[in-house]
């Protein structure tokens, strides 16, 4: 039997590089978008209110505040926001589902999957925002539910918060900002299929 050798430069790196991507690699997972009231005028957008409407599942005051504060950073520069219910839009949110997972399940998954499992997701927790538009007067625009997902060995529910906020304010931009109105408006003027969009 020959004896093992000792293996030099890039090769005694390849198995602990492995293990880093693999363990990180599981928190690449994308929010959704579920339109529940789809817009049906896109309504310009001046500025922007973010308002907390009772949750149907626990989360602490911390939480939302945080959730708030990456939303508000999200619609940035396009929005300008403002505290309370006084924007133009008015972006009422509450949490819907909120379930962090298990942190050690997930980093036993990241290990197995390196060796083959095929299971994947053991240990990963979610977040559901429902979002609802609406104009000053109150009068509903568009509502959506998002994901945040809460995958990966090291992941956080602030990982969570940022992908729903970024999800959030997508669907606000794409659909309330004063240019996209403006473009529709003037292709509908045309006649170009821009304004079907």
């Amino acid at each position: 039997m020959r004896p093992l050798q000792s293996t030099s430069g890039l090769a005694r790196y390849t198995v602990p590089a492995a293990l880093a991507v693999g363990l990180f690699a599981g928190g690449c997972t994308q929010s959704h978008t579920f339109v529940l009231r789809p817009v049906t005028m896109p309504t310009r957008l001046m500025s922007t209110s973010i308002v907390v409407a009772p949750s149907t599942v626990g989360v602490t005051p911390a939480i939302q505040t945080l959730f708030e504060k990456k939303l508000a950073e999200k619609l940035r520069p396009e929005a300008m926001v403002q505290a309370g219910a006084a924007g133009d839009l008015v972006i009422q949110y509450r949490f819907v589902l909120y379930d962090t997972g298990n942190t050690a399940a997930r980093i036993g998954s990241g290990v197995a999957n390196l060796a083959g499992s095929p299971f994947f997701g053991i240990g990963d927790g979610s977040l559901g925002i429902e979002a609802t538009y609406s104009d000053s007067m109150g009068n509903i625009l568009g509502q959506i539910v998002v994901d945040g997902p809460i995958s990966g060995a090291f992941a956080s529910a602030e990982g969570g918060l940022d992908s729903a906020a970024t999800s959030i304010a997508k669907y606000a931009k794409a659909n309330f900002v004063a240019g996209k109105v403006q473009e529709c408006a003037a292709a509908a003027s045309s006649g170009s299929d821009l304004a079907v969009r």
